[in-house]
């Protein structure tokens, strides 16, 4: 006799014996319940037969077959089933959380491991599953059968990661979409709402589908939140051909995002009110957007949109590099070079062209003028919905997700509305200043997954380049103030050890990285030209130093230096990106094989001032670097920062982690700070990337 949780294939007791031999031919199965009827419930009796038996007989259908009776406890999408020999009480299809002796519902072991399972059916009835070595015919009709519960041998996915038990008696509301490639696939409904029990398997749903091109390679991606937080992508390969046809294997399937580890109570999660995920999709972006709502709709199904973004990178990078630029040159206003607070006059002008820049980049993602009617309906939904949140929420969250992108995007800096007049700008408008933003990576995701355990003392380390600045009539070691400014705060506090360096090399930066809690950089750095960079930010440098006047110019000696040596075509350092240190120039080539590690998972703060290029890429430097050496968290500068600004924006930040705030809370309130107390705009420079719920 076997086990009770051996599969076994349904067929109904009325089935010739021709046709079930062709189908456990086809389904490779070991064993078989013979139902009474073609549509057996859970908890109905059945006959069990080997497949072995069934080859050997010569009845005339599977009905006359002698075996074990047995009783169905689980029915499953691919008509298998599970069963046992006692009795059970009858219970709602998709529904089984097991039985105990007595026949009442009983929850499974706690250490049951529960994964996503995806698995493609023909949409026949009876529908056949869709081996993974067949290809998918033209103008075919199929259903995507979507569980989550114990690793089922129909599904796609053989590799899931485990969904953590949710510390609760209610079963969670998830929310499931799907997506694609261009049209190559169309859905009859991409989105669903899934209803995961505090324990066993889910109830299975269906997203139904027809292949409408041709096509080589086609990524489908299934996307699962929970409170509007993406907990993980599953993406599938099909190929489309004419006729259905034989693969020499399966295609990829894998799980390309997952957050799940770390939340060992699903039920704690922040809800976001919007999560975003930007893929690469040819010449063009593909945006999945999943919204608690729709305007007035109540539907479930229609709560996101999937949509392909009619602007292509070379243009995105345009808007990008342009709000750049403008930064940039805000950096050079005169009052902003001298300290930290600006001119009423520059804080108007300097918001003004922010939000032009603003609303460019906005309009590109959200308002793209190619768009379709179709796409302008969705994006339009979209953009109400985020005018609905703002209005009735006091700093709204926001999830945003880069797979592929070779650049970040200046979330910050986005600007709802258009604007003429220099008076008419709103600060809180900005969406530095007016989301909670989470900017996420697939590594970024899976550092955050587990934190790291508390430890008494909050460690500090990293490095300092001595910046002077011309202030007045003198020249102001701006560093050295910043150092004895944290010490200070440092030793008030007590539990905080504060270890920041002139100079490192392979030996001691080890130990330093991978104790600490924060890892800051204060110092120069350079960020090395990606292709898709069209920008010549080092003659950008060099001009801005020209027009400075003779006499204050003079005073930037360490300017100067590198703009007459360090910057030069022949230095090998100029085509790598690499931080400077006083004492030590820190070249990326020479990290990445000194074997680094971020034990402790450390929130990286990228302060790095007075350079000529620095761009927070996300496919080479610094910001992909730290994520994969570990941290949960990275925050960078969209142009070159100014060491008085820096200095005075990095002391803030450090206090109110030390406090214990999260980053997702800390930048919205440090913006607005800067901008409405000391006129200075420059916050909107700073963009996080990584868990907005990081703390330390």
């Amino acid at each position: 006799m076997v086990a009770p949780s051996a599969l076994a294939l349904i067929l109904p007791a009325g089935m010739p014996l021709a046709t079930a031999l062709m189908i456990v031919n086809q389904r490779h199965v070991d064993w078989l319940v013979i139902t009474p009827t073609p549509n057996p419930k859970e908890g109905d009796a059945a006959t069990l037969i080997a497949v072995a038996e069934l080859k050997q007989s010569n009845v005339s259908v599977v009905g006359a077959l002698a075996g074990v009776t047995v009783t169905i406890i689980r029915i499953f999408p691919d008509r298998t089933a599970h069963w046992q020999s006692d009795p059970v009480v009858p219970k709602h299809t998709d529904d089984y959380r097991g039985t105990d002796e007595t026949g009442t519902v009983a929850p499974p072991p706690t250490n049951q491991l529960r994964v996503i399972n995806a698995a493609l059916y023909y949409a026949d009835d009876p529908p056949d599953l869709v081996a993974a070595t067949s290809t998918l015919a033209l103008a075919g009709r199929y259903h995507l059968r979507i569980n989550i519960g114990q690793r089922r041998s129909d599904s796609r996915i053989a590799t899931a990661e485990a969904l953590p038990t949710p510390e609760t008696n209610e079963d969670l509301p998830l929310f499931i979409s799907v997506s694609s490639k261009g049209q190559y696939v169309v859905f009859d409904a991409p989105m669903h709402h899934l209803s995961l029990p505090p324990s066993g398997d889910s109830q299975t749903i269906q997203f139904s589908l027809t292949a409408n091109q041709v096509i080589d390679d086609l990524p489908l991606w299934i996307n699962v939140y929970y409170n509007w937080t993406l907990l993980q992508t599953l993406e599938l390969h099909f190929k489309i051909t004419p006729v259905e046809s034989d693969l020499p294997e399966p295609l990829l399937a894998r799980v390309s995002y997952s957050r799940t580890a770390g939340f060992a109570d699903l039920a704690s999660i922040r809800p976001k009110q919007i999560s975003c995920t930007l893929t690469g999709d040819g010449e063009f972006y593909r945006m999945s957007v999943a919204w608690p709502a729709e305007g007035t709709s109540t539907r479930r199904e229609q709560r996101g949109l999937n949509v392909v973004l009619p602007i292509n990178a070379a243009s995105l990078s345009n808007e990008i590099l342009q709000a750049r630029n403008t930064l940039y040159d805000i950096t050079w206003q005169p009052s902003y070079r001298q300290g930290t607070r600006g001119k009423l006059a520059e804080r108007r002008e300097s918001l003004y062209q922010l939000a032009v820049v603003g609303n460019r980049l906005y309009a590109a993602l959200f308002a793209p003028s190619g768009a379709t009617a179709e796409q302008a309906a969705s994006l339009a939904a979209l953009r109400a919905w985020l005018e609905t949140i703002s209005a009735e929420q006091s700093l709204p969250a926001l999830q945003i997700i880069h797979q592929g992108m070779p650049s970040g995007v200046p979330w910050g800096l986005l600007y709802p509305e258009p604007v003429n007049d220099p008076n008419s700008v709103d600060l809180s408008k900005f969406w530095g200043c007016r989301y909670r933003l989470e900017i996420m990576t697939t590594q970024l995701a899976q550092n955050a997954q587990q934190a790291p355990s508390a430890q008494q003392q909050l460690q500090i380390g990293g490095g300092t380049y001595n910046f002077r600045v011309p202030i007045a009539d003198s020249v102001v070691d701006v560093t050295q103030q910043h150092r004895a400014a944290l010490q200070t705060w440092s030793a008030s506090r007590g539990n905080v050890t504060l270890d920041l360096r002139e100079a490192g090399d392979k030996t001691s930066l080890g130990p330093l990285f991978s104790q600490s809690d924060i890892v800051y950089m204060y110092c120069h750095g350079h960020t090395a030209k990606t292709p898709d960079d069209t920008s010549d930010w080092v003659a950008k440098f060099r001009d801005q130093m020209a027009r400075l006047d003779e006499g204050v110019r003079s005073k930037y000696s360490d300017l100067l230096s590198l703009s007459q040596k360090e910057y030069q075509p022949s230095d090998p350092n100029s085509s790598d990106s690499w931080l400077k240190w006083n004492q030590s120039l820190l070249p990326l080539r020479l990290l990445s094989q000194w074997g680094l590690k971020l034990e402790r998972k450390p929130l990286v703060i990228l302060n790095m001032c007075e350079s000529a290029q620095v761009l927070p890429t996300l496919s080479s430097g610094f910001i992909p670097f730290f994520s994969q050496l570990g941290a949960r968290g990275i925050l960078g500068t969209e142009c070159p920062m100014l060491a008085p600004f820096a200095a005075a924006f990095g002391q803030k930040l450090i206090e109110r982690l030390g406090l214990g705030e999260a980053m997702g809370d800390i930048l919205p309130a440090l913006r607005r700070y800067f901008i409405e107390e000391e006129r200075n705009p420059l916050g909107l420079a700073y963009t996080y990337y990584g868990d907005a719920d990081a703390k330390v």
